[in-house]
């Protein structure tokens, strides 16, 4: 077992977790993406006070403009410039989704979006971070 390091998950921002990009050179999630990234989103998200809810509605207005995007085959294909602005429009730039730290997110990834595989790791993490909101919302805070 190796040493368990106390992470600040309160310091978990997408500007510098993607700096590299949404995939790694061999076309998979980056290391942490779902894992303590969208954890360390979720317990921003928290502190914010933004709900879990929130978030979903956001994944399903993101799922709703990629629909017609994601072709049926697995193919990976680039998105145009309209697909893109479509996404932004999804992300809309006002309410909620627009300021904190969804915002913040929301300026880190959508420059990412470029093919349906990135759209599509996009939206994984949007849910793996929804996911994880609903779980540390519902955990009593931990005993000291």
């Amino acid at each position: 077992m190796g040493t368990v390091e106390n992470v600040d998950l309160s310091a978990t921002r997408p500007s510098e977790y993607l700096r590299e990009g949404l995939l790694s050179p061999e076309g998979k999630p980056r290391e942490g993406l779902n894992g303590q990234h969208s954890l360390g989103m979720a317990h921003r998200l928290k502190g914010e006070g933004t709900s879990q809810t929130t978030v979903l509605e956001l994944l399903e207005s993101l799922r709703k403009a990629s629909e017609r995007l994601i072709p049926k085959d697995a193919e990976n294909a680039p998105l145009k410039d309209a697909s893109r602005k479509a996404l932004e429009t999804a992300w809309s730039a006002t309410g909620p989704a627009g300021t904190g730290v969804l915002g913040e997110l929301r300026a880190a990834v959508l420059p990412l979006v470029k093919d349906t595989r990135t759209l599509a790791a996009m939206l994984l993490h949007v849910e793996r971070i929804a996911r994880q909101l609903g779980l540390v919302s519902t955990a009593p805070p931990p005993t000291a």
